[in-house]
């Protein structure tokens, strides 16, 4: 999503927000929550810009105003980390207090680390 369309969804949403029960605006508070952090971070600039060639499909130095001009970029942007949150966790100390049948019995710690891990990997990719 561009910018510029996380400015506009942004302003939808905090002027929708005023009419809607509690559920929903703890939701929205959410995503507004999101958009101003992804908003905050700074835009990455290209470092240079390349064509690539019609007959070699090389790619070949450029300006950024020439005909098929791709921007380059020093390295990918960072993902932001998403940790767990309360319900997450919450979820989480349930799922580790029932041991199915099929599983030999762990410990309590051990089994919530194994599904904080796998929920975390999840979350992060």
């Amino acid at each position: 999503m561009s910018r510029e369309a996380m400015k506009m969804a942004l302003e939808a949403i905090q002027i929708m927000k005023a009419g809607h029960c509690v559920e929903e605006q703890i939701y929205m508070n959410k995503t507004i929550a999101a958009l101003e952090s992804e908003l905050a971070k700074p835009e990455q600039e290209p470092v240079g810009w390349v064509y690539q060639g019609t007959f070699d499909k090389a790619f070949h130095s450029c300006d950024s105003d020439g005909i098929g001009a791709i921007p380059v970029y020093f390295s990918p942007p960072r993902k932001e980390w998403v940790s767990l949150t309360d319900e997450d966790m919450r979820m989480l100390v349930d799922q580790a207090r029932k041991v199915p049948t099929e599983i030999p019995c762990q410990d309590h710690n051990e089994r919530l680390l194994t599904l904080a891990d796998a929920k975390l990997k999840e979350l992060n990719g």
